[in-house]
């Protein structure tokens, strides 16, 4: 069997022709080489100003939404206040419209109990309009919250007097059961606040010649304060709705039919909420009502000197 003819050798013309075309191909992979790499860091560049620019437009737009919300609570806190103007000194002017008729009409028969009444609920009415017209002038989208240490019964005796011409003109007994030394922790004016707010609804929805009762007691860390009333009660259905901003109150008319509209409740949740307490209500028609709120206990400023 024969061999196959050796392969001819190339000529060193033809080696040195292919030796220039790798040099030229390896130049151009070099440059496609180089090309890549710039395109790479040219992606990589414009990846990273890509998401500069999206955490921009989420930073911005965060930015705006909270703007937009802070507004939004603006407008509702002031809307808001203006609503507590007009549901808070409805109940004290209103008691001095009647007693102004009555001094009016049976000037000669006024006793001295009533001027006091006139007097006291006077003066406490200013105290209310300077109060609120502080909160307002402190209001920057939220409501200010300054906690102190202060006596349970000074809210309560304010508030007491404040009502004593309204309870009286309805033959409503209303009292107290006040521990002087019992202290709470929390924002005086709004503790007063909550306690005018369920002390005028209790009168609203209690019927001539019943009582009115408020006591306070420390559970624990607590304070629990109490306002009961012997008045017309409330439905479960009703009670379902209280407390709550989102709930149209379906309220029930009070013994001179007066309309409520769930607002005073629920700035007394918000306030008793910004305090660290709890509100809630027990109620059966018929019966009476008894609304309850809690409170941080405080510490006495002066405590007592104890002498061995």
């Amino acid at each position: 069997m024969s061999q196959p003819p050796p392969a001819a050798q190339p000529s060193p013309e033809k080696i040195k022709e292919l030796e220039k075309k790798i040099r030229v191909l390896s130049k151009q992979l070099e440059r496609s080489e180089r090309h890549r790499q710039t395109i790479e860091q040219a992606k990589d560049q414009f990846d990273s100003v890509y998401q500069h620019v999206i955490d921009e437009l989420n930073e911005q737009k965060k930015l705006l939404a909270e703007s937009q919300s802070a507004v939004r609570r603006a407008n509702a806190t002031k809307d808001k206040f203006f609503s507590i103007i007009a549901h808070d000194l409805r109940g004290p002017i209103g008691s001095l419209s009647v007693l102004f008729n009555e001094v009016f009409n049976h000037g000669s028969e006024i006793n001295d109990d009533t001027y006091d009444s006139i007097r006291n609920t006077s003066k406490n009415t200013h105290q209310l309009l300077e109060s609120l017209l502080s909160w307002a002038g402190s209001q920057n989208g939220d409501i200010k919250f300054s906690p102190v240490h202060f006596p349970i019964a000074t809210a309560l005796q304010l508030n007491l007097e404040l009502f004593k011409g309204a309870a009286q003109q309805k033959k409503i007994r209303l009292w107290g059961d006040l521990d002087q030394k019992l202290y709470a922790h929390a924002d005086l004016q709004m503790v007063t606040t909550i306690i005018r707010n369920l002390l005028g609804n209790a009168l609203k929805y209690t019927p001539a010649g019943k009582e009115i009762w408020i006591d306070a007691q420390r559970e624990g860390e607590q304070i629990r304060v109490a306002i009961n009333d012997s008045g017309v009660g409330m439905s479960d259905a009703v009670l379902s709705t209280l407390f709550q901003l989102d709930q149209k109150v379906t309220s029930t008319m009070g013994t001179n039919r007066e309309e409520g509209s769930g607002l005073g409740l629920i700035l007394c949740s918000e306030f008793v909420s910004r305090q660290g307490g709890e509100i809630g209500v027990t109620s059966e028609i018929g019966k009476g009502s008894c609304f309850w709120f809690t409170l941080p206990v405080g510490e006495c400023p002066f405590p007592e000197i104890k002498i061995q």
